[in-house]
């Protein structure tokens, strides 16, 4: 056996040849036919995976640009925000804008101009034993809740009035709703009374009717949204694994 180091060949496969030899000389001939054919084996594993050299690995690996930075600036109250359910997001007119239900049932909302809260202003007539949605549609920003009665309701800011509570027509729900803008429209998604998912779509004067996502049945609020051409809803199943499903 050699006492010298080989140095490395230019291919992983003539490498592997001359480790091959130096095995061979080293055992007896009775096992040189069993290594033989497992050497064989393994080769054939090499040439299958394209592993001829570490640099040609390292040439076929998957690269890719780094990502930006991100950095987490950590968590800052809202002034005077007080809520025993989820909080809602959306931005309008420049500004960050947050919805909640209050400890009174009522609907507030705060503005946010980058630097300072406005304070929380009482959307009028408003009252839910759930969550609030939000989102924007049109030059107006829209809230939908859960009325007390069970059904559905949307009413809208357009700039500093809002126009009034409004149902939208069927609808009824035992969580709150979820709201998206999808090809023009302002839809929102319940989990119906059969614990179905519903949808209904408003074009700026009517609502089109409610419509079941096939199949879907979750125990609690769906969310929505929009993303690469279509309306995604997401849900817990019944079975507590989180679905998504969509809309094309």
């Amino acid at each position: 056996m050699p006492t010298k180091k080989q140095e490395p060949s230019s291919t992983g496969l003539t490498n592997a040849s001359e480790i091959y030899e130096l095995l061979s000389s080293a055992i007896t001939p009775v096992r040189r036919f069993t290594v033989t054919a497992l050497f064989g084996a393994f080769c054939l594993m090499l040439a299958a995976l394209g592993a001829t050299s570490p640099s040609a690995r390292a040439d076929t690996s998957i690269s890719s640009a780094p990502r930006p930075a991100r950095t987490w600036h950590g968590w800052a109250s809202v002034p005077g925000g007080t809520t025993y359910s989820a909080t809602a997001l959306t931005t309008y007119n420049g500004a960050l804008y947050v919805s909640v239900r209050g400890t009174d049932d009522h609907v507030y909302t705060d503005r946010f101009n980058g630097s300072t809260w406005g304070g929380w202003a009482s959307v009028p007539g408003g009252t839910t034993e759930s969550a609030p949605a939000l989102t924007t549609y049109n030059g107006a920003m829209y809230v939908s809740v859960r009325g007390t009665d069970d059904h559905v309701y949307t009413d809208r800011l357009n700039g500093s009035t809002w126009g009034g509570w409004v149902p939208v027509p069927g609808g009824v729900t035992y969580t709150a709703p979820a709201l998206t803008t999808y090809n023009g429209d302002l839809y929102v998604s319940v989990r119906g009374t059969d614990t179905h998912v519903y949808t209904d779509g408003f074009n700026g004067s009517t609502w089109g009717g409610w419509v079941a996502a096939p199949g879907g049945a979750t125990e609690s609020a769906p969310a929505l949204t929009t993303y690469n051409g279509a309306m995604y809803v997401s849900v817990r199943g019944t079975d507590d694994h989180v679905y998504t499903g969509n809309w094309s």
